[in-house]
């Protein structure tokens, strides 16, 4: 994979990359922006919509960031409870007060492609403290609808399915595999929508490509 990227004409050769035709292209947003443009739809229905997402967008990546660092900290150990009592509950609040109450999804009622990133953040949250999201019920339900997606669901008890590490070996974190790999359930909603579905499994497979070879 490491020396395949560079003979595929790709102008910033990089995993994951995508090729579609003659768009090829790397970087897992601009990957998960095309998908969505399939439908635009998942790019939000008005004006309002679309600067929510993009602002939700950027948003989890921080938040991914936030984890993935914290877990390759040295002091770990020492450090964690009060990333848990602390930062952790921060950012959720966030998140809470952003979905709001009254918010099907993050645009409104109609599902987006980031529905699906901050989905994956949250379920890493949760894997790194089980019950974190028991304090935090508006996510919780999100959570919960995004998981129960019949898609999700067809995807899940498929022979597809299978545990992934979140991040790399070095990571000082408890539980080692993900409960949720992706991968192809991006395949199962297409199927079923009959639509580009883009979602986690873009950057589940990212995850674990960059660490394989940079960590």
């Amino acid at each position: 994979m490491e020396k395949v990227k560079f003979t595929l004409g790709l102008d910033f050769p990089n995993t994951p990359h995508f090729i579609d035709g003659d768009t090829k292209l790397t970087q897992t947003v601009a990957i998960l922006r095309y998908l969505a443009g399939k439908n635009m739809t998942w790019m939000g229905k008005t004006r309002k919509q679309k600067l929510r997402i993009s602002v939700a967008e950027q948003q989890s990546v921080d938040f991914r960031e936030t984890l993935r660092c914290f877990v390759n900290r040295s002091d770990f150990d020492s450090a964690k409870d009060e990333f848990i009592k602390t930062t952790i509950p921060a950012m959720f609040e966030m998140w809470e007060k952003f979905l709001g109450d009254h918010r099907k999804y993050l645009a409104g009622d109609n599902i987006t492609y980031v529905d699906f990133m901050v989905y994956e953040n949250l379920d890493s949250y949760r894997l790194f403290q089980p019950k974190i999201l028991d304090d935090f019920p508006i996510l919780k339900a999100f959570h919960s609808r995004i998981r129960d997606l019949p898609q999700m669901q067809k995807y899940l008890n498929s022979s597809s399915y299978r545990k992934w590490p979140i991040f790399n070996a070095k990571a000082k974190f408890e539980v080692a595999e993900r409960h949720q790999n992706m991968l192809e359930f991006g395949f199962y909603f297409c199927l079923e929508k009959n639509q580009i579905a883009l979602f986690t499994f873009l950057i589940v497979l990212f995850n674990v490509i960059v660490c394989a070879i940079f960590c």
